[in-house]
């Protein structure tokens, strides 16, 4: 955002969520972690890709770039889940990451957002996990969950020591979108996720305790 760019450059915005539906950049205007009105952030993009004509007015609002910017193409990031090849490649990658999944009957994966008004203040408030509660309940029907918190949660899960065979820290997996192929159960909150794994056509629950206050 801080270079001059020349004439006729083009500058192509691959966005990584699906949807919009929550206020993000200049739709923030007076809210809490929105940017200065005459912020250059966002505004040097000469075209952007976004998931649908829905979306397109959403970005140029949040954006700061006029509308006919916005392409409706679909997100790029998304073609994996309909290549078989790719498919075929990832699971067992993913199965080689978390062994501990080969022989369960279920995989869920809780992969929630952040809270905090950005990367510098994000946190999650770890003791609204039951901890005791969700691993008794896997080894009771021999399932494994795996934990994906947002990149900006630095802190570490405090998973009890007999419960760490089936709840699994997989915050330092980078790629969410690889890990729904194996993922039976996707548990989420506000997080963009749930319009990948809905390509998936399988359940997800939301644990939105903050609701009100998010």
């Amino acid at each position: 955002y801080h270079v001059d760019y020349a004439p006729h450059t083009d500058i192509i915005q691959v966005w990584h969520a699906c949807g919009a539906f929550k206020t993000v950049g200049l739709e923030r205007l007076g809210k809490p972690g929105a940017p200065a009105f005459d912020t250059r952030v966002h505004k040097c993009y000469t075209a952007m890709c976004v998931s649908s004509q829905l979306a397109a007015a959403h970005y140029a609002e949040a954006f700061g770039i006029e509308e006919h910017k916005i392409m409706p193409l679909g997100v790029p990031r998304t073609d994996i889940f309909f290549d078989e090849n790719y498919k075929k490649k990832v699971i067992p990658e993913v199965l080689a990451s978390f062994p501990q999944i080969k022989g369960a009957k279920e995989v869920i994966m809780y992969a929630p957002t952040f809270r905090g008004v950005n990367a510098r203040t994000a946190s999650f408030p770890m003791d609204m996990i039951d901890f005791e509660g969700i691993g008794a309940y896997l080894k009771a029907h021999q399932s494994i969950m795996l934990i994906k918190m947002h990149p900006f949660v630095r802190e570490s899960l405090p998973i009890p020591d007999e419960f760490k065979d089936v709840i699994i820290d997989a915050s330092s997996f980078r790629e969410i979108n690889d890990m729904l192929f194996v993922t039976d159960l996707l548990i989420t909150d506000y997080s963009s996720v749930i319009y990948e794994f809905s390509l998936f056509r399988k359940p997800m629950l939301f644990y939105a305790f903050d609701r009100m206050k998010y």
